[in-house]
């Protein structure tokens, strides 16, 4: 999702751990406190409903950031919203 690629396609191995990520600036802290949660141990990891909880909290901050911000903002045009 981060990356525009499933995280172990060029490798077709898993490892005990997620890859980096390749531009991790560009993701706000939400982002990846919601990243590190999905990447917990399931034992651990949240519930997908959890998890939804989350990501609806995430894109509903993303959005009233967007109403706030003035028209034509560079930094919306090119997708990227940094807290």
């Amino acid at each position: 999702m981060a990356e525009a690629e499933p995280p172990f396609s060029k490798t077709q191995q898993l490892a005990d751990r997620w890859p980096p990520l390749s531009r991790p600036h560009l993701l706000s802290p939400a982002y990846h406190e919601f990243l590190r949660l999905c990447s917990q141990p399931s034992s651990t990891r949240p519930s997908p409903s959890e998890l939804t909880k989350v990501i609806i909290q995430l894109i509903t901050r993303c959005i009233t950031i967007e109403q706030d911000l003035p028209a034509g903002d560079v930094s919306v045009s090119r997708g990227f919203i940094q807290e």
